[in-house]
């Protein structure tokens, strides 16, 4: 679930620069809807029209894009695939009774073109991505057809799950219900939900218990903070939240010793929300707790931006209060010391809210 990773996805790169079947308005939409299934799915996309729009020197550009298109239907069909057909039994031609199952829910006829598309497709696919004997796969106008029957199917596809999207919230709601996970659970989580920030934010947001943190930090959902984002023109920074970091905050008193091990482990970042939630947890720590989250506490301080200082000013009272002079002199140093690198000029915001002044 990274956003890092999603905004690097451009939709300058589909330039459409080759002249014929590319649509550049579709191309921006398809992108646009696959950024809430994750970077993952975005990207693989992404580079499926960079290899069809470019003039590139190679001599097997037809299985490249194949293969990228069987691992992209490979996960809009984990995301898709209801309950009902995910959880029964059947393994005869389980490609096409998975497709189908998703055209049911959809609403989309297998008889309509985009199901029509879809269905030859799950008999295909692996022969597309894959050698034919020692011949080579070029990029040729039979390809280019192809993909561009893919591109429709897949509008059609992501257009209807836009009208089904609540229907993943309540699968949503149903799993972060689970109180103490199973591998099973976190498989789902992690291969059958879309990994944009809104199913971020809905699923740390109903987390009540910490039976999930170990699985999530296995995970990695804990290692990418999302950065600041400055907007240059508007003169302004926009500091995301990081629903991970609220989750961590909420746990805190709950289970103290795996939340501060997990904050330890953060990368630090510029984004003052993200080092606030780290500050505000470090508060309902043990003073010994709360201590071991100082250097990231002091880097923060010293860092670019800085909003709420009278909660780092907070954690100094709570490391004093431990014995730990150390520390607390170290937080009120720092805070003490100037901001010299810190951009003055800038509007701060969050998105959402009005700029800080």
């Amino acid at each position: 679930m990274s956003q890092e990773q999603d905004r690097e996805v451009s939709l300058e790169r589909l330039s459409g620069q080759r002249p014929g079947p590319a649509d550049l308005d579709r191309r921006q939409r398809i992108l646009s809807r696959l950024r809430r299934f994750g970077p993952g799915p975005a990207g693989w996309y992404a580079d499926i029209c960079t290899l069809l729009d470019e003039d590139l020197p190679l001599r097997s550009t037809g299985m490249l894009v194949s293969h990228l298109f069987r691992e992209l239907e490979s996960a809009l069909r984990d995301v898709l695939l209801p309950d009902a057909t995910r959880n029964d039994p059947t393994r005869d031609q389980r490609h096409l009774f998975e497709v189908k199952g998703v055209l049911d829910w959809l609403g989309i006829p297998t008889d309509s073109p985009a199901g029509k598309v879809w269905l030859a497709e799950a008999t295909k696919l692996h022969s597309y991505a894959h050698r034919v004997r020692m011949e080579q796969t070029p990029l040729d106008e039979a390809v280019r057809l192809r993909l561009t029957d893919l591109e429709d199917m897949l509008d059609v596809v992501l257009d209807r799950f836009e009208t089904r999207y609540v229907t993943v919230l309540q699968r949503l709601e149903t799993l972060a219900a689970v109180r103490d996970p199973s591998k099973t659970d976190v498989k789902l989580l992690v291969g059958a939900f879309p990994q944009d920030y809104l199913t971020q934010e809905r699923f740390f947001g109903l987390l009540n218990t910490p039976g999930w943190l170990p699985h999530l930090d296995k995970h990695g959902f804990f290692s990418t903070p999302p950065a600041p984002e400055p907007d240059d023109e508007a003169g302004t920074v926009v500091f995301p939240a990081w629903p991970a970091s609220t989750y961590l905050v909420r746990m805190a008193s709950v289970a103290p010793a795996v939340v501060s091990a997990i904050a330890e482990r953060i990368p630090s970042t510029d984004n003052p929300r993200v080092n606030l939630d780290v500050t505000e947890l470090a508060l309902l720590l043990s003073p010994a707790e709360a201590a071991r989250l100082v250097p990231r506490a002091v880097a923060a301080i010293r860092g670019p931006y800085l909003i709420a200082p009278d909660r780092y000013a907070q954690l100094a009272v709570r490391c004093a209060q431990g014995g730990h002079t150390e520390q607390a002199l170290a937080v009120m140093t720092a805070l003490f010391a100037g901001r010299t690198a810190r951009q003055p000029d800038r509007r701060l915001r969050s998105p959402g809210n009005p700029p800080y002044a």
